[in-house]
């Protein structure tokens, strides 16, 4: 599941939704300089979009693992969703 948890009534909600399954939550974010820059580049967003959002978005959730993806790279995020998940990728 992807989405983003701007209150914690919604945070709340999916942990109930998922409760009957194995679940592990992952923050995924980077600097609101960074943010920026890609909503620009998209070409497809309303420009503003990220910094409000980046306002409510629930920085301080109880993450299971945090990526900066500002600093790391897709591959070592990667690694490190599969290495939470006891080392099982999705195929196996």
């Amino acid at each position: 599941m992807d989405t983003v948890f701007e209150r914690p009534e919604s945070l709340a909600g999916a942990k109930r939704a998922l409760a009957a399954h194995q679940h592990r939550l992952v923050g995924v974010s980077c600097s609101l300089d960074i943010l920026e820059e890609r909503e620009r580049a998209r070409g497809d967003r309303r420009i503003g979009q990220a910094r409000g959002q980046f306002e409510r978005v629930m920085q301080k959730a109880p993450y299971d693992l945090l990526l900066d993806t500002g600093t790391l790279s897709v591959e070592s995020c990667v690694e490190q969703i599969i290495e939470l998940m006891g080392g099982r990728s999705a195929g196996d």
